[in-house]
């Protein structure tokens, strides 16, 4: 596809997503038919809920893989899976409707060494979604309706093996190091349909664009804490992970068909194929870079000691900065003009101590904002901006877990103003690790 296409899509029509009587037409944005899809930049709900924050995180009970350096940093062995429903509100200058779409979030298996300096974390999460599904009418004179339709499936997925080590550990400073070693995977289907008025018994048009494509990264991580005073520490973390090139295949099939009922089951019959071809290549994929500082205001110990009214037994505030160009990627067969992509991101979060009472003491609350351009221009002159805020809790469960809710909101948008779309993300995920009855990668004893 073209990048003029996409304009055509978002200008035209989006009446499939106001078909309420259909849910089988319009799931997922029509912004994830540009580039390889939705870039995701959060490695679990927990992050997501805190903006997106996670390079400068070291918390016992929060895995994040956007810094391997911090796997050591984890109290005990983890493991975190996470989903998500996105829920659109789209809005062009022809006309508006409405979308849901759910995804996979993670799957996240972290632990940290006991009685040694290092962690480790192997983990699955999509690195970009290519989910959309939609279509337009057009009244073409003396002929009738045309049916434009578009869907695209598919995603690029990666598969992380990471480890930590610590340098140095004492009363003050702290400081790890560590490495994710990555392998991206994945295909991503887009298909155009062009059907006409059945009365005219039409040859239909379909084109279908299919891409396989796999890399492998690797991405180097410092995490450093300093303790500023009893209750205060800082800390800065930075990232930054480059890959080789990605092998690609493209296959490309154009063709005719007409739809013929057979038994009053419509049926395809080809007619003539107008192109067939197969390309295999390699495209660049820029280096990501990551990093941000944070502060934990720890007044657990403070709160005790002085019997203070206090709601909060902790604070964790950090920020981030994240960037990737992807100018030199150069995909001449995937849609829209390809750019350097940035984020902004604030994050919290706070535990709740014991004067919030038994119910809640130990919830964890989440609070974040963030500010993105995509990585990918639908044309030229047109950059995608994102804008949001996400705020969630985290409830313990049982002696080792906790569920993990979270919400997203937030507007994406083209700098013209000639498109938008409000979203509002439902997450879910959970927490849990092995109790004091469990065996996992418990040493045997030999007596």
């Amino acid at each position: 596809m073209k990048a003029g296409i996409i304009i055509l899509f978002i200008n035209l029509a989006f009446v499939a997503y106001a078909q309420d009587n259909n849910p089988d037409i319009g799931t997922g944005s029509p912004l994830n038919a540009v580039g390889l899809g939705r870039l995701n930049t959060a490695s679990n709900v927990s992050s997501s809920s805190m903006g997106g924050l996670g390079v400068a995180i070291g918390l016992r009970d929060v895995i994040n893989t956007n810094n391997p350096a911090s796997y050591n940093t984890l109290g005990k062995t983890s493991f975190d899976v996470g989903l998500q429903n996105e829920i659109l509100s789209l809005e062009s200058p022809s006309t508006t409707g409405n979308s849901s779409s759910a995804y996979f979030k993670n799957a996240i298996l972290a632990m940290p060494i006991p009685n040694s300096k290092f962690g480790f974390a192997l983990g699955l999460l999509p690195f970009t979604s290519f989910k959309y599904k939609f279509s337009e009418e057009i009244d073409i004179d003396q002929f009738g309706i045309v049916e434009n339709q578009y869907e695209g499936s598919g995603g690029m997925n990666e598969v992380l093996l990471g480890s930590s080590y610590r340098l140095k550990k004492d009363s003050i400073n702290y400081l790890s190091i560590g490495l994710n070693a990555s392998y991206l995977f994945g295909s991503i289907n887009a298909e155009t349909r062009i059907e006409g008025p059945e009365v005219q018994n039409p040859i239909d048009f379909r084109r279908v664009n299919n891409f396989f494509q796999r890399s492998f990264g690797l991405e180097y991580g410092l995490f450093y804490s300093r303790k500023l005073s009893d209750k205060v520490i800082f800390n800065f973390g930075g990232s930054f992970e480059h890959y080789l090139d990605s092998k690609t295949r493209f296959e490309n099939l154009s063709e005719t068909y007409r739809l013929e009922s057979a038994g009053g089951i419509p049926t395809e019959i080809i007619r003539d194929t107008i192109s067939l071809q197969q390309l295999d290549y390699a495209v660049t994929l820029s280096p990501r870079i990551r990093i941000g500082t944070s502060l934990l205001i720890d007044l657990a110990d403070y709160n005790s000691k002085t019997k203070t009214q206090r709601l909060f037994d902790s604070h964790y505030i950090g920020l981030e900065y994240q960037t990737q160009d992807w100018t030199d990627y150069g995909d001449q067969n995937l849609s829209g003009e390809f750019t350097n992509h940035q984020n902004f991101i604030f994050g919290y979060q706070g535990i709740l101590g014991q004067n919030a009472g038994k119910v809640f003491e130990t919830w964890r609350i989440r609070l974040g904002a963030n500010y993105m351009n995509h990585y990918v221009k639908p044309e030229v002159d047109e950059t995608i901006n994102e804008y949001g805020i996400s705020f969630g809790v985290g409830v313990p469960f049982g002696t080792n877990g906790s569920l993990n809710l979270g919400v997203n909101i937030g507007e994406r948008s083209f700098d013209s103003g000639l498109y938008k779309e409000q979203f509002t993300n439902l997450m879910l995920g959970i927490t849990f690790s092995p109790s004091k009855f469990d065996r996992w990668f418990e040493r045997p004893k030999i007596e």
